[in-house]
């Protein structure tokens, strides 16, 4: 299922477009970043990194479903991982590195295991698309180095450590 964005100016439309639009998931606001500073344009990549992962949540295992939230966060505000979730040159987020760091917490036991949801599927549920698209194809350009996995893993045991 793609979703289909519609542009509609600010002037002229009614509370109630504005509301519908939002239930029905197409709303979206194009911020001008010419002017944002690196941390006002990281916060924003923070903030759409949490929405991103949110319709993979429920590839997520049992154990991890109510936390994943609470993960993501600590994941998206660790400065060793934070670094991989802007694309510099055009001041966004990375949505290959976020879909690389999807993939690994799979491996890691934090969604279902590839034997009954394909990394494919996972990506499926970050875009919202029903085939591979050019971050799914691309996404091996921006690999989870290892240090950065190795910080994931220390995320993932403190995550689990706070649950006991």
């Amino acid at each position: 299922m793609t979703q289909k964005f519609k542009r509609v100016p600010v002037r002229g439309t009614t509370a109630e477009e504005v509301l519908a639009l939002w239930q029905q998931g197409r709303l979206y606001v194009e911020a001008n970043e010419e002017g944002a500073t690196a941390e006002e344009l990281l916060a924003r990549c923070q903030q759409e990194a949490l929405a991103y992962v949110e319709p993979a949540s429920q590839y997520a295992t049992d154990e991890w479903r109510p936390h994943l939230h609470r993960l993501w966060k600590a994941i998206v505000e660790d400065r060793a991982l934070a670094a991989g979730l802007v694309m510099k040159q055009k001041r966004q987020l990375n949505r290959y590195f976020v879909t690389n760091l999807v993939c690994y917490l799979q491996v890691r036991g934090i969604y279902e295991p590839v034997e009954r949801v394909s990394q494919l599927q996972l990506h499926q549920a970050l875009e919202g698309v029903a085939q591979k698209n050019s971050i799914y194809k691309n996404m091996v350009n921006y690999p989870v180095s290892t240090a950065q996995r190795r910080r994931l893993s220390a995320l993932i045991e403190e995550t689990m450590a706070g649950l006991k």
